[in-house]
């Protein structure tokens, strides 16, 4: 009998710190709860160091690859999840490479470190991008 709700979980793989140990522990894990997707988180949380670059994020591609390949024999889904689109929580970090985002004001007055305007066109580009290559 179909359920009214679908159990999706969120979770958070380093690709590289042991990630090949950690898909196969989470496969495990899905199946013994019945998790019917589970949702990749990008760099997030303490991971997190910034706007993502070109290689960051060709790193957590490959791994959910990797983990997609872990879970469809089962019938496990994934999506994914960049984590950060604005940066809305900047703790410190600033933008990185050649990252020129135009950047929100303070209610200070002062400009964030990295926390992107979403009126930037630049901005508006690279995420357009990242969800491309996501996709």
């Amino acid at each position: 009998m179909k359920t009214a709700y679908r159990y999706i979980l969120r979770y958070l793989i380093d690709p590289g710190f042991n990630s090949d140990a950690r898909i196969h522990e989470l496969r495990e894990q899905c199946l013994a709860a019945q998790i019917e997707e589970v949702m990749l988180l990008f760099s997030a949380e303490e991971l997190h160091t910034g706007h993502m670059t070109d290689a960051e994020l060709d790193s957590y591609l490959q791994m959910a690859v990797c983990l997609r390949d872990a879970l469809d024999g089962d019938g496990i889904a994934l999506s994914l999840n960049p984590w950060v689109t604005l940066g809305a929580v900047p703790r410190g970090r600033p933008l990185r490479g050649d990252q020129s985002f135009r950047l929100m004001m303070g209610e200070t007055g002062e400009s964030s470190l990295s926390v992107t305007c979403p009126l930037c066109l630049e901005w508006q580009t690279y995420l357009a991008a990242l969800f491309a290559r996501m996709a």
